[in-house]
């Protein structure tokens, strides 16, 4: 009698195969806005300061479809180095690029606004709340966890304060 030989069970063999044709399609699109963004800022057709912004937003939707599909197969736990690709949330970002993308298209009179960098305050803020969160999920900066879950929590109030805030009002 011979010994059987258990493989080990993948993510997309236990729940069938359409969740495998998602994420082929979410790959397929992440290689074609990463393409059509390279376009946008490379090709002397398409030079203009509002193509740019478009380009970087496009590119934005690429990181989060990327952060999308690294968190749906598990590669943030294989690989604990890419964690940095979920650290980056470009939600904060994309709104804001396509935003100047329009401001420079129509030429609007905030075009020449200096407050419009004031719009990225909620991604920079963003951006130091989730390397604090990565940091003490890892152990490294807090030894009282209790304490940090209030700053945690009082932090992304804040961030939902500042996003409600300064996009308006800029």
């Amino acid at each position: 009698s011979r010994k059987q030989v258990q493989r080990p069970q993948h993510w997309y063999t236990k729940n069938g195969l359409l969740p495998l044709l998602i994420l082929i399609l979410l790959s397929i699109a992440i290689f074609q806005v990463v393409v059509i963004g390279f376009i946008l800022l490379h090709s002397p057709f398409f030079k203009s300061k509002a193509n740019n912004y478009l380009a970087f937003a496009i590119f934005s939707l690429s990181w989060s479809l990327l952060n999308l599909v690294l968190d749906i197969t598990h590669t943030f736990e294989a690989y604990p180095l890419l964690r940095g690709v979920d650290i980056i949330d470009s939600g904060v970002l994309f709104p804001v690029l396509i935003l100047l993308c329009v401001v420079h298209q129509v030429n609007h009179p905030l075009k020449q606004s200096r407050r419009l960098l004031w719009l990225f305050t909620p991604f920079l803020f963003s951006l130091v709340c989730s390397i604090i969160d990565e940091f003490s999920s890892q152990g490294q900066v807090i030894e009282n966890p209790s304490h940090f879950d209030i700053i945690s929590a009082v932090l992304g109030i804040i961030l939902i304060l500042i996003s409600l805030i300064f996009i308006p009002y800029v």
